[in-house]
């Protein structure tokens, strides 16, 4: 943790600005210090409520601290402002995928991978749905070989462990 913050420090000792705020929280979020990102991230959207970026970031705090519905709000409340964030869709379902709430998680998926068609890790989450909770292996190991094919090696990995030849 203290090897964090000596390469990602404050912006600034005292903050006057949302973006400043945020700049720090996300500094606080690199270093785990989820609480002290939130408390960052709340004071950006104090000064600006429409700050997507800080939303996104509040979010992931909070999926952190296990604050599932409150990260699946900022999610939203991105994708309000910014329709087409292909990973406030993904971290959305992922959320959504820890309170069991699958068919939510599988639907944002599913939009995510048709803004960013690209978006590997979505794949691989999607096959692990559809392994995990649909046992649908034939789905899944389209979206691991989708993901692996895009470079996310741990859709690798699970490929040759699910499907060995």
């Amino acid at each position: 943790m203290d090897f964090f913050k000596k390469i990602f420090p404050p912006k600034s000792p005292i903050p006057t600005s949302a973006e400043e705020y945020y700049e720090r929280g996300k500094s606080k979020a690199l270093a785990q210090d989820y609480r002290g990102a939130v408390e960052d991230l709340n004071k950006a959207l104090m000064l600006n409520r429409n700050h997507a970026s800080a939303l996104l970031e509040r979010g992931k705090a909070r999926a952190e601290l296990k604050g599932f519905k409150d990260a699946i709000a900022d999610y939203t409340k991105v994708i309000a402002l910014q329709p087409n964030n292909a990973t406030a869709y993904q971290r959305r379902a992922k959320a959504k995928d820890f309170l069991t709430d699958y068919l939510g998680a599988l639907s944002d998926l599913e939009m995510a991978i048709k803004l960013d068609p690209q978006f590997a890790i979505a794949y691989y989450e999607r096959g692990l749905i559809a392994m995990m909770v649909l046992k649908d292996k034939k789905n899944a190991q389209i979206d691991f070989e989708r993901a692996a094919k895009l470079g996310f090696t741990v859709a690798h990995d699970a490929l040759k462990q699910l499907y060995p030849k």
